[in-house]
């Protein structure tokens, strides 16, 4: 009879645990929207999906000169 209300208490558990994990995560922001991609003091490089500081002349991954902004 215990182990019944033991299994019972663990699914319960899991199921409050998972609805609370499923709140905190909708409720919290991601952190795509807060990436410093958008910001106006970096640059995309396009081949690479990286972005870089406005200043670099050179591509931190491959070295490369990179043209002026």
């Amino acid at each position: 009879m215990n182990i019944g209300v033991f299994i019972n208490t663990v699914i319960s558990f899991v199921i409050v645990a998972f609805a609370i994990f499923l709140l905190i995560k909708s409720i919290t922001p991601s952190a795509k929207t807060g990436s410093p991609a958008g910001r106006a003091d970096n640059q995309r490089l396009p081949l690479l999906l990286v972005s870089i500081p406005i200043k670099a002349t050179r591509c931190p991954h491959c070295t490369s000169d990179l043209k002026a902004a």
